[in-house]
C-alpha cells in the first residue's frame, strides 16, 4: 500500500477541545447582549451634501457658460449688480460677512435636520 492510500484510508478522529462548547457559547451570548451598531447621521450629512451639490451646480453652470468661444464670459460681479451693489462686493468685509451668513445658514439647516425625526426626513 503506497503513502497516499495509507493516509486516505486512516480514518482519524477529530475531537474539538475541551472548553470549545465553553468558548462558542461565551461568544454568542456575547453578540447578543452587544449594543446596535451606530447609525449613520444622515439628518446631518444632508444639508452638507445639498450645498456641495449646489456649489458644484454653480461652478459647473459658470464652466458651461464660459466654455463656448463666442459666448460673453459671465461675471459673477455683473450678475450680482441688481441684488448687490458692487462697491459692496469689493469690500473685503462685505466678503466675509457674506461668507459668514451663508455658514450660519448650512449650520442652522443642519441642527433642524437633526432635530427631526428620522420617519420625517425621509
Amino acid at each position: 500500500m503506497s503513502d497516499i492510500d495509507r493516509i486516505l484510508s486512516a480514518d482519524p478522529v477529530i475531537e474539538p477541545s475541551a472548553n470549545f462548547a465553553a468558548r462558542v457559547m461565551g461568544q454568542v451570548r456575547e453578540e447578543a447582549t452587544a449594543p446596535p451598531p451606530i447609525e449613520f447621521p444622515w439628518r446631518r450629512f444632508l444639508p452638507v451634501a445639498i450645498t456641495c451639490a449646489a456649489v458644484l451646480l454653480i461652478a459647473v453652470g459658470l464652466a458651461v457658460a464660459n466654455f463656448d468661444p463666442t459666448a460673453v464670459p459671465v461675471q459673477p460681479e455683473a450678475e450680482l449688480l441688481p441684488a448687490f451693489d458692487v462697491a459692496l462686493l469689493s469690500q473685503p468685509s462685505a466678503i466675509a460677512a457674506i461668507a459668514l451668513i451663508g455658514s450660519l445658514l448650512v449650520a442652522w439647516l443642519a441642527t433642524r435636520f437633526a432635530a427631526l425625526p428620522s420617519r420625517e426626513l425621509f
